[in-house]
C-alpha cells in the first residue's frame, strides 16, 4: 500500500479508517468540512436551542445551574468561562482526579476558578484501588 498524506492535517492512510482522497484531504478533513457546512446553515437554530436549555436551567433555583467538567486544559478553561462569563450561570466545576493531574493542572484550576468565581471539587476513588484497576 502506498502510504499518503493529508495536504492539510498531515494525518496518513496509515491511521486506522483514514483515507487520503484524490484531491488530497482526508476522510476526517472532509468530514469535518461537512459539519462546518451543517453547523454554518443551523447555528440559529442551535443557539435558540441553547437559549431555551439555559433558561430552564436558570428558573431551577439551585445552588447551581451547570455542571462543568475542569481538567486545567485550556478546552474546558475556556467551557467555564464562557458559561460563567457569557451565559452567567452558576457553576459548579468538577475534577476527576485519576491519579495523573500535574501540578501545573491544579495551578489552572485553581486560577480559573478562583478569577471566575466558581465553586470547585475534586473527586477519585481510593488509590489503591485506582492503581489496581490501571494494571488491569
Amino acid at each position: 500500500m502506498m502510504i499518503k498524506t493529508c495536504n492539510r492535517c498531515l494525518l496518513s492512510n496509515e491511521v486506522p479508517g483514514v483515507n487520503v482522497r484524490e484531491d488530497g484531504l482526508c476522510s476526517v478533513c472532509k468530514e469535518s468540512d461537512r459539519l462546518c457546512n451543517e453547523w454554518e446553515t443551523t447555528k440559529k437554530e442551535r443557539a435558540i436551542e441553547l437559549d431555551k436549555i439555559l433558561s430552564k436551567a436558570k428558573k431551577c433555583s439551585g445552588l447551581y445551574d451547570v455542571l462543568v467538567p475542569l481538567s486545567g486544559g485550556k478546552d474546558s478553561t475556556y467551557v467555564l468561562y464562557i458559561c460563567r462569563k457569557i451565559f452567567d450561570l452558576k457553576c459548579l466545576a468538577v475534577t476527576w482526579d485519576n491519579g495523573f493531574l500535574s501540578d501545573h493542572a491544579r495551578a489552572n484550576i485553581t486560577n480559573a476558578c478562583e478569577r471566575l468565581k466558581v465553586d470547585h471539587i475534586y473527586y477519585g476513588i481510593n488509590r489503591d484501588l485506582l492503581m489496581r484497576l490501571y494494571r488491569l
